[in-house]
């Protein structure tokens, strides 16, 4: 509290400590001398030439601990989302490398299940099949994997 008071104020709290040497009489001083910092239901305390309000200062420090919880949230989606890419490329991996190929280029490069079909000389049909078998088999691994996690 003493760096938002003003030296005189100090000296003042400081002369009451010192010279007053009853006990109850100090504190109820004290506590006095306290309270005339208060000002409509929010604590002033006298800052070089301004005022500063401690209500603003805790709207401010519960903003910014509100912030930081977000940002918190934030940070923990982005590690379990971190970790579901882990799980996801691990289990790319143990399919087959067409199937490979396949998730790759439709999923990770965008490229049109027409555009791929005519690549691999399939019927578009045919291939869309394929891609949900592949799924499957993907969604497959992926549930293998976090039942064995657990």
């Amino acid at each position: 509290m003493s760096k938002f008071l003003e030296k005189e104020d100090i000296r003042a709290l400081e002369l009451i400590n010192e010279e007053v040497k009853d006990e109850e009489l100090r504190n109820k001083l004290l506590e006095i001398y306290i309270q005339s910092f208060r000002k409509e239901e929010h604590y002033q305390v006298r800052h070089g030439k301004k005022n500063v309000s401690l209500d603003q200062d805790t709207k401010q420090a519960n903003t910014v601990i509100s912030n930081l919880s977000l940002e918190q949230e934030q940070l923990n989606h982005l590690v379990m989302k971190q970790e579901e890419i882990k799980e996801l490329y691990k289990a790319i991996y143990q399919l087959s490398e067409v199937e490979r190929n396949l998730i790759w280029l439709f999923f990770f490069c965008e490229v049109s299940l027409a555009e791929i079909a005519k690549t691999l000389g399939l019927t578009k049909q045919a291939l869309s099949k394929r891609k949900i078998k592949v799924e499957e088999k993907l969604r497959k691994i992926i549930e293998k994997e976090n039942k064995s996690n657990f």
